[in-house]
C-alpha cells in the first residue's frame, strides 16, 4: 500500500475508500478513534477534502454523535469555507441542542465566518452555564474580554 491508497487501485480515493459501508460490521470505539485521528491528520497535512469526506462517512456510521460533524466543520473551515462549516454545526445543534461540544465549535466557526454577534450569542449561552468541561472552559475563554499584553 502506497500511503493510504492501495497499490492495485491507483484511482482510489485515499482515506475514504478505506471506510466501511454503513451496513458493514460495526466498528469498535478504538477503530473510530483511529479514523478520527486520521481525519484530523488529513486536515493538518493538506488532505482536507479527503478528511472532510472521511468525517462525513463517520457521520453515517455514528449518526447520533457530534464529533463527525465537528470534524467536517473543521475541514470546511480549513478549506476557507467557514460559513458552510457553521451551517453544518447549526443543523446538528438544532437536532442536539444540549451538545456543548458542537455549540463551542459552532461559536468558533461563526467567528471565522465574521459573524461575531451570533458567535457571542452562541458562546455566551454556554459560558454562562455552570460546568467545568473543556467545552465550558473554552467558551468562557472565547467570551472573556481581551487582556492587554504585558510588556
Amino acid at each position: 500500500m502506497k500511503g493510504l491508497v492501495p497499490a492495485d487501485r491507483p484511482d482510489a480515493t485515499p482515506l475514504v475508500d478505506a471506510m466501511p459501508r454503513a451496513d458493514a460490521t460495526p466498528l469498535a470505539a478504538e477503530e473510530i478513534r483511529q479514523l478520527v485521528s486520521i481525519g484530523f491528520h488529513g486536515v493538518l497535512n493538506g488532505k482536507v477534502d479527503e478528511a472532510r469526506r472521511l468525517f462525513e462517512q463517520l457521520a453515517v456510521l455514528r449518526p447520533g454523535e457530534g464529533f463527525p460533524h465537528i470534524g467536517t466543520a473543521l475541514a470546511l473551515a480549513a478549506m476557507g469555507r467557514p460559513d458552510e462549516a457553521a451551517a453544518v454545526l447549526e443543523k446538528v445543534l438544532a437536532q442536539r441542542p444540549d451538545d456543548d461540544e458542537v455549540r463551542v465549535f459552532l461559536g468558533m466557526m461563526l467567528r471565522l465566518a465574521r459573524r461575531d454577534h451570533h458567535a457571542r450569542t452562541v458562546l455566551a449561552a454556554l459560558s454562562g452555564r455552570d460546568g467545568e468541561t473543556p467545552a465550558h472552559r473554552l467558551a468562557r475563554s472565547l467570551t472573556a474580554p481581551a487582556r492587554a499584553a504585558v510588556p
